[in-house]
């Protein structure tokens, strides 16, 4: 057996001397593994930074930011052990290599390489972050997380929309949870029977009396009156409530004035 194995070892041995082909394969093979244990090694890391900063800072952006750098990090060594597996290059040398090979993915891959900046931009100036609620364009939703490359929405239909960071950081982009208090409107019609200062007084009413800590007494709600067309009287109500059960309370609300005022229309909640 031990013949064999010496045998098999001196083919090789010869093979990857005399034989392009298999030295081709064995460097192949040495930089997949590489490759793989830097990409391994690095989401482990990654995640790893990720759940210690996260822990550590009230900022849960710069875990992602660490964690997002330290796999770049990580890719970028792999790529110079493989590049040294194939040239047998000096580091140096890779490092002008690598100068070279960088700039010319700039220019090939220029969506890219701004989605990855923008994405950096993102994580160190915070105009939001995990867990709030913005909207960017016509998509809105929860942001589940900020990666190198695109920021993750989840939407109320439990849909997730990935957004490349270029665009998120060149677009207007309203964060609906960056404040503890968000203003609620409820649209009322009013028939011609009943008057504004009748239906103003059962407004008011409900409002105050209204169960729980829904509504935010201070700033206190306001009634503006929009426009009278047909006889019928049209009011917005305004109030200040959580920012997190904003349209939970919107509905509830809307409810309770229906009740109190069982003969206005409610028009819309926002």
């Amino acid at each position: 057996m031990g013949d064999v194995w010496d045998t098999l070892l001196k083919f090789f041995e010869k093979g990857t001397v005399g034989n392009p082909l298999l030295d081709l394969l064995f460097r192949t093979i040495e930089a997949l593994v590489i490759l793989a244990i830097f990409i391994i090694g690095g989401r482990i890391t990654k995640r790893f930074l990720k759940q210690i900063t996260t822990r550590t800072s009230h900022n849960p952006n710069l875990g992602a930011l660490v964690g997002n750098l330290t796999y770049v990090i990580f890719i970028i060594v792999a790529i110079l052990s493989i590049l040294t597996i194939y040239t047998g290059a000096g580091f140096q040398s890779l490092l002008t290599l690598l100068g070279i090979i960088s700039l010319a993915i700039s220019l090939a891959f220029q969506d890219i390489l701004k989605n990855l900046i923008a994405g950096m931009y993102l994580l160190l100036e915070q105009p939001f972050k995990i867990g709030d609620t913005i909207r960017v364009k016509d998509v809105e939703g929860q942001v589940t997380s900020i990666e190198i490359r695109t920021t993750n929405i989840k939407t109320e239909g439990n849909f997730q929309i990935v957004i490349p960071n270029g665009i998120v950081f060149s677009e207007i982009v309203t964060n609906h949870t960056a404040y503890r208090s968000r203003l609620v409107a409820v649209k009322l019609i009013l028939p011609p029977e009943l008057s504004m200062s009748e239906a103003s007084e059962k407004i008011k009413e409900t409002l105050t009396n209204f169960p729980g800590e829904d509504i935010i007494q201070k700033p206190h709600f306001a009634i503006y009156l929009e426009s009278t067309l047909e006889g019928k009287t049209h009011i917005r109500v305004e109030f200040w409530t959580s920012r997190h059960e904003h349209r939970h309370v919107g509905s509830k609300v809307a409810l309770a004035l229906r009740e109190a005022l069982p003969q206005v229309e409610i028009s819309a909640i926002g």
